[in-house]
């Protein structure tokens, strides 16, 4: 088997460690969520670096809540930052932060659910368990973002994330905290629009804007959100 197939194959072993191991708190999380939204809270999603993308599997594309926005990003190890971000949004009460980070050490996003936090939010944090209590936080609290988290998910990634060896090179290839951790933001979000349905609520799902009337369903559904929904509002711009 080539390298390439063995990493796919690597990859769908740890989707089914996750499914077994994490199952639990995806569908925990899955649940907040839901009830955030019943009760007219909002769902952000943060991530910097490479986590950036992950965080954006949650925002604003075809499947994904309506009622989620995306927490600007920030320079990863400067301290400070993230508070002053999250300090210019005005959270709707019950609101939601999925805060992504593998390593969980860095000051940006462990400042971020520190002050979210303190403004009442509930924290749901995606990280490598096994990479961030490997290292020591860069944040003056000395915490990681896993200490400070109300709900754990952890990618079961390796330390220091790719995990094939390769030839030529003694530096492993092929990271998986990008695709685990998008697959763990998508069950995270059809676990809660399930949870909606259940609860007699339409679920709040874009539809894709390249199907006949995507653009009208979506355009529809964000009326419904745009007093809360900055994002829809223009604010925070990126």
């Amino acid at each position: 088997m080539s390298k390439g197939l063995e990493y796919l194959e690597k990859v769908k072993e740890l989707i089914e460690k996750v499914k077994t191991t994490q199952g639990e708190k995806i569908e925990e999380a899955g649940r907040v969520m839901a009830e955030a939204i019943a009760k007219g809270g909002i769902i952000y999603f943060c991530g910097s670096g490479h986590a950036r993308m992950i965080a954006l599997e949650g925002v604003g594309r075809a499947g994904g809540l309506i009622p989620a926005d995306a927490i600007p990003e920030g320079p990863e190890q400067e301290e400070g930052v993230g508070r002053e971000i999250m300090k210019k949004f005005n959270f709707p009460p019950h609101s939601v932060i999925v805060i992504i980070s593998n390593s969980g050490r860095n000051p940006f996003t462990i400042d971020v659910a520190l002050q979210a936090k303190e403004m009442g939010l509930k924290v749901i944090a995606i990280t490598n368990l096994n990479h961030s209590r490997s290292v020591t936080s860069r944040h003056s609290s000395g915490k990681r973002l896993f200490e400070v988290a109300d709900i754990v998910i952890d990618n079961c990634g390796e330390l220091g994330d790719a995990i094939m060896k390769v030839e030529g090179t003694d530096v492993p290839a092929g990271a998986t905290s990008g695709v685990i951790g998008a697959a763990i933001v998508q069950a995270m979000v059809v676990e809660a629009a399930d949870r909606l349905g259940q609860m007699g609520i339409e679920p709040p799902l874009y539809l894709s804007a390249n199907i006949d009337g995507g653009p009208e369903h979506n355009k529809r559904v964000e009326e419904l959100y745009r007093e809360k929904l900055q994002r829809a509002r223009g604010e925070h711009k990126e």
